[in-house]
């Protein structure tokens, strides 16, 4: 799954870049920012027995609370 480092790397790139270049890496990281949020909303509609679930990783995880 997309998650938001995807996008990080691309608006990153975009921004060290000039030109034309700059514009289309920007592009792509709003694409990508647009997918990761789609991605988090499909991934808090999942069930997890305990814990709610984060994507992480690229992953749809459960996220269960630390102990202390």
């Amino acid at each position: 799954m997309i998650d938001d480092s995807d996008a990080d790397f691309f608006g990153i790139a975009g921004i060290a870049t000039s030109g034309w270049v700059s514009v289309v890496l920007c592009l792509i990281a709003l694409g990508l920012y647009f997918v990761a949020c789609q991605n988090k909303d499909e991934c808090a509609q999942a069930h997890c027995d305990v814990g709610k679930p984060v994507l992480a990783h690229h992953q749809c995880i459960c996220e269960t609370p630390a102990r202390k």
